[in-house]
């Protein structure tokens, strides 16, 4: 679809895979060999990467030419175990 950029109005983003863990919790009474097998979430996100800093990265699943972003996720670094690089598409 031509949208009537140039393209050297675009910017790239990277398409991404994060595999990452996350804090699991239960509710209510559990005996002791619940809390001994139960570990944290393994997770696995897709999306634009936006954002890396220091601490984290922002991955967002869609994002318009200006810029703007919906449904953005912010993952801290020390969850992260793999960043796979899908593709890169412009802007």
């Amino acid at each position: 679809m031509d949208t009537g950029e140039s393209e050297s109005n675009m910017k790239t983003y990277k398409i991404v895979k994060v595999d990452w863990v996350d804090s699991a919790n239960w509710y209510g009474w559990r005996d002791n060999k619940y809390r001994e097998t139960n570990s944290p979430s393994k997770c696995m996100s897709c999306g634009i990467l936006i954002k890396t800093k220091k601490g984290s990265i922002g991955v967002t699943h869609s994002i318009e030419s200006e810029g703007d972003t919906a449904d953005t996720m912010v993952i801290p670094r020390c969850a992260i175990r793999k960043i796979e690089v899908l593709s890169k598409v412009k802007i």
